[in-house]
């Protein structure tokens, strides 16, 4: 896997994967009216433009075998989306399509994820991970990561909860 940082230039493309892949992931666990919704609020263009230019957001496609099979994407500081701790770096999002699934991709973003944050001089990394995801949340706690808390968040126009998960570096 390689990673390829994303740009201004990358904003249809990235839109286009954030849908695809919340819909392949969501829509299993809620309703798809309810992803839909979401997912035509929290992925157009204009709103990932915004997180696009943010100074402290970063996205990186994962490239295998020359195709994008998903994202991740790294906040400190000011983006990020709750302050946990200001010595952290958050995983906002981690989005690998189905087909790519089971290749360990999820694991090389978490590793490259521990890498970028010890360059910034970060302490620990920690997501917010929805409760329901039962496979996610087994997966970052394989990972290293425990559950420290929890938030509640809106999914469109329903209330849930994500668990706050943290890894000490």
């Amino acid at each position: 896997m390689e990673l390829m940082k994303c740009t201004t230039d990358d904003l249809a493309q990235l839109a286009k994967l954030s849908i695809n892949t919340y819909m392949e992931t969501y829509s299993v666990l809620s309703t798809m009216e309810t992803v839909q919704k979401h997912t035509d609020i929290a992925f157009t263009e204009e709103a990932l433009l915004k997180e696009l230019a943010h100074p402290h957001s970063e996205f990186y496609f994962a490239v295998l075998d020359e195709e994008i099979a998903g994202y991740i994407k790294l906040n400190t500081d000011g983006a990020q989306t709750d302050e946990v701790e200001k010595d952290a770096l958050e995983v906002e999002r981690i989005y690998i399509q189905n087909q790519f699934q089971g290749r360990g991709l999820g694991r090389q973003l978490i590793e490259e994820a521990i890498h970028m944050a010890r360059l910034k001089g970060k302490k620990r990394i920690w997501l917010g991970v929805w409760e329901k995801n039962e496979q996610a949340v087994a997966f970052y706690k394989m990972m290293g990561f425990t559950r420290q808390g929890e938030h509640i968040f809106m999914f469109a126009d329903e209330a849930c909860t994500d668990y706050i998960m943290v890894k000490e570096l």
